[in-house]
């Protein structure tokens, strides 16, 4: 048997929460209230200061949510594929990837390209060369294991 995992990542999704509409759902969820209090203590009213060679920067607000944009609550996703064949496993990557695309397209979500990765888990020697293994495709991205190179064809 092979494994392969494919792993996503939403693009700026933590920007795009919209912090009362989260809690909304939470509660509705029927989430622990400690749990949502929790969770509305870090979405909300949140600043940054950096700090460079013992210099410490002004402090900076953090504006979560964007409200022209449509948002979603996801922020990583992985799919893991079993067969008997690499080949078999990038086939129907490649159709959860492009999925994943459709789905991005009619929620307006983007994946960071930089942020793909793929792996492959084999007990077969042939398959131990990465350099060998099948990429994973949808549309014009192509996705190699082992490398965060992402080609555009």
């Amino acid at each position: 048997m092979t494994t392969s995992l494919l792993t996503l990542d939403v693009k700026g999704a933590f920007d795009s929460v919209l912090p009362g509409r989260l809690i909304r759902r939470l509660r509705e969820q029927g989430w622990p209230t400690n749990l949502v209090l929790w969770i509305a203590s870090f979405a909300t009213g949140r600043s940054v200061q950096i700090r460079l060679d013992g210099e410490i920067g002004p402090s900076i607000d953090i504006t979560c949510g964007n409200l022209r944009n449509r948002f979603g609550y996801v922020d990583d996703a992985a799919n893991l594929v079993i067969s008997t064949s690499l080949t078999t496993n990038c086939k129907a990557l490649s159709d959860s990837l492009q999925e994943a695309f459709n789905w991005g397209a009619t929620e307006g979500i983007t994946f960071a390209p930089d942020k793909y990765e793929l792996l492959h888990f084999s007990q077969y020697k042939a398959d131990q060369d990465p350099t060998c293994t099948p990429s994973v495709k949808a549309g014009s991205i192509t996705i190699l294991e082992n490398t965060k190179q992402l080609y555009l064809q």
